[in-house]
């Protein structure tokens, strides 16, 4: 218990307030003017003094309603963006500055009296912090939900390609704190297992917060139909901007496999509707060549083909129907046109690779044209046995509807 003060307890708060927030202004992140004026700093910290002097005035410790100000103050830095460990620092500080004024005055005090003062600083100062530390976490708490809710609004809008106008972008460029500059680039992952894309994304957010150096300036997401949109922005090229991406999701533990595409660089945000589209579209046709991968991502530009063939299911199916259809008798002659096709339509590397005559090869490619109508070394003809044999890998797998090796030799 504090000792009955029979001494009072005077001191100068106009010396004192200068002299913590030359301890806390521009010294810690956050305390500059690029987050608050310096007008509104002194008032606080006045504050907090004026507290600690009424307190060792009546020798008890703050009572609740008088931690309302470090309440008030938490919350405000939060919006702010100042970090809380710069303001615990600065509570700090302005806690030495009225300890050393104590030690000053109780320095002919008897040591009881003066450690107990001592002690009723420091425990003032422990509560105002801690009124404001969970002052500023609800309220962090409360801006977080709502960015992401504003981060899911931008970016499904975008990618369902919504004309949002300049005046809507504008508003999200200023509830996200977004630069306007740089390049921005999406990608999009799908899963089978929604907590997959959850772990994900808090993978990534984790990864994002890390790569500072990397030149990324923001990342946004967005979630629909189990399908995770990320937007990034890159202070440089489109060529950074995909590298960007791709060291983002290097060290991303999804959980469990997911599969994605990206999309084209774009210049603005209000471009990026077109990026996100790109994404989901490589992202359909995105299929992982080693099962344990993580992480799958595919570019748009090196899918093209792929993209278009999918793009209309219904003349794909009609054009595998009427060249697959008549083979499926003779799974060595798939096996045939895959191996030509892989080379260039060359019957000499054909018959070498599959350990045949080449007279042998040339009599399948006749059988074939009996069968199908369409002569594979014709160019019309082995585009349209290509995207065939495309369109079924997509929607078969790698592993599913393959061909038989061997068969008959003519």
């Amino acid at each position: 218990m504090v000792p009955q003060r029979r001494r009072p307890f005077t001191a100068d708060l106009d010396a004192l307030t200068a002299r913590a927030a030359a301890r806390m202004w521009n010294v810690y992140p956050g305390y500059s003017q690029d987050r608050f004026p310096y007008a509104e700093l002194e008032p606080s910290v006045r504050g907090n003094l004026e507290l600690a002097v009424r307190v060792l005035q009546r020798g008890t410790g703050p009572l609740p309603a008088e931690l309302g100000g470090a309440r008030d103050l938490g919350a405000r830095r939060a919006g702010q963006g100042v970090p809380l460990e710069s303001i615990i620092q600065a509570y700090r500080q302005t806690e030495r500055v009225i300890v050393l004024d104590v030690l000053h005055q109780s320095r002919r005090w008897p040591v009881a009296e003066a450690e107990g003062v001592t002690d009723l600083v420091i425990t003032t100062f422990d509560d105002l912090t801690d009124a404001m530390i969970n002052a500023y976490r609800d309220t962090s708490s409360a801006i977080e939900v709502e960015r992401r809710r504003v981060e899911n609004e931008v970016v499904t809008a975008l990618a369902g390609g919504i004309d949002v106008g300049a005046a809507r972008l504008e508003q999200w460029v200023r509830a996200l704190d977004l630069d306007p500059g740089g390049v921005w680039i999406a990608a999009a992952v799908r899963s089978t297992e929604r907590s997959s894309l959850t772990a994900l994304q808090v993978s990534l957010r984790r990864r994002a917060a890390g790569l500072g150096g990397s030149g990324i300036s923001h990342v946004l997401f967005g979630e629909t139909d189990r399908v995770l949109l990320i937007l990034v922005s890159v202070a440089g090229d489109e060529d950074r901007a995909r590298d960007a991406v791709r060291t983002l999701f290097s060290g991303a533990r999804p959980g469990g496999p997911v599969l994605g595409g990206v999309g084209d660089p774009c210049r603005t945000l209000g471009e990026a509707g077109s990026s996100c589209r790109q994404a989901q579209d490589a992202m359909r046709v995105a299929r992982s060549a080693d099962p344990g991968d993580p992480v799958t991502l595919v570019d748009h530009r090196d899918v093209l083909v792929d993209v278009l063939v999918d793009a209309h299911p219904g003349a794909a199916d009609a054009l595998t129907r009427a060249v697959l259809d008549p083979l499926a008798r003779y799974p060595y002659l798939v096996e045939t046109l895959e191996v030509l096709l892989a080379h260039h339509l060359s019957q000499s590397v054909t018959a070498r690779e599959l350990f045949l005559h080449v007279n042998t090869v040339s009599h399948r490619l006749h059988r074939i044209h009996q069968l199908t109508g369409r002569h594979p070394t014709r160019f019309p003809d082995a585009v349209e046995i290509a995207l065939a044999l495309r369109w079924r890998r997509l929607r078969t797998g790698p592993d599913d509807g393959g061909t038989a090796t061997g068969g008959p030799g003519s």
